[in-house]
């Protein structure tokens, strides 16, 4: 009976420091840092976003995925990248956009996609990757959407394979004297 009682506390203690980590591991929730990627619900006075969650496709555990990276996020511009994208079960065209995602520009619309890109045809079992698709003409302090999505009958921009939001910085104009500077001497804030 004593080593019974002993094992317990051990027992409870791993258990705890299990549940601190499966948390820790959770995936962020909508909304994210504001300034930040996965920013989908609006943290700005007077403004609403129309698309309110993020779609991601399974980016982890190898190359049965895909790696997207929101890189060089600027006040008008935004780098995206796509590594080694797949869609199981998909043979057709592959396209990369961005969509405005704040209300003080209306609602995202086909005609209002901001420099669609074609990525490639997708056979399927193979991948696509471009490491540097740039994007520009964005607003500052925005919200948009960058979404991986098929332009062939049945799909279509607003039924992406992947989305993910994000809010561009401020005018450097706005920002404080002391904010961060890029490489070029740029402050982002």
């Amino acid at each position: 009976m004593k080593k019974l009682t002993e094992f317990i506390p051990l027992f409870t203690g791993f258990s705890t420091a299990l549940l601190l980590v499966a948390a820790m591991a959770q995936p962020a929730v909508a909304g994210g840092v504001a300034g930040g990627t996965k920013t989908c619900n609006s943290w700005l006075d007077g403004v609403f976003t129309f698309e309110t969650a993020p779609v991601h496709k399974k980016c982890w555990g190898g190359w049965d995925g895909c790696l997207t990276s929101i890189s060089r996020l600027y006040h008008t511009s935004v780098n995206y990248a796509v590594i080694d994208f797949r869609e199981p079960g998909f043979e057709g065209n592959v396209s990369v956009a961005v969509l405005s995602n704040d209300s003080r520009l209306g609602p995202p619309t086909t005609a209002t996609a901001i420099g669609a890109k074609k990525l490639g045809m997708l056979p399927n079992g193979a991948g696509l990757t471009n490491w540097y698709i740039p994007f520009t003409g964005l607003k500052p302090e925005h919200y948009y959407t960058v979404v991986i999505y098929s332009p062939d009958p049945g799909y279509g921009i607003h039924k992406p394979f992947s989305r993910q939001c994000f809010l561009t910085t401020k005018h450097p104009d706005d920002c404080p004297e002391d904010a961060y500077r890029s490489r070029d001497g740029t402050k982002r804030c």
